[in-house]
């Protein structure tokens, strides 16, 4: 009775060392990856903050209207392109063969 306790307590006391050992060592493996994620994360919000700071030159009103004069110096600008909503139904667009919109259209965008 007393060795077969014995034995037991032995396994008990094995398997809980095998248990601690293990989740320790997940432990220190997660660890590691934890700290090679957030480095990961860092690294992420940089490169985010740094697009943004791209982004914002790229799109800046001087950059797109040097752009716009060095790609496309032979465009003219033409008075169908300067028209406001109120004379779009009188302008005809490819020398008078299709209007843009009818006048019911205009005057239901203006009032919303």
């Amino acid at each position: 009775m007393f060795k077969s306790s014995i034995l037991c307590m032995s396994i008990l006391v094995l398997v809980l060392g095998i248990f601690v050992f293990k989740t320790s060592y997940d432990h220190h493996k997660f660890s590691k990856e934890l700290v090679q994620l957030e480095s990961q994360i860092i690294n992420a919000e940089e490169n985010i903050h740094l697009l943004h700071a791209e982004w914002s030159l790229i799109n800046s009103p001087k950059n797109i209207q040097a752009l716009c004069q060095k790609l496309l110096p032979e465009l003219k600008h033409t008075h169908y392109q300067l028209a406001s909503l109120r004379h779009l139904d009188t302008i005809a667009f490819d020398s008078g063969a299709t209007t843009f919109a009818s006048t019911d259209m205009i005057q239901t965008a203006s009032n919303e």
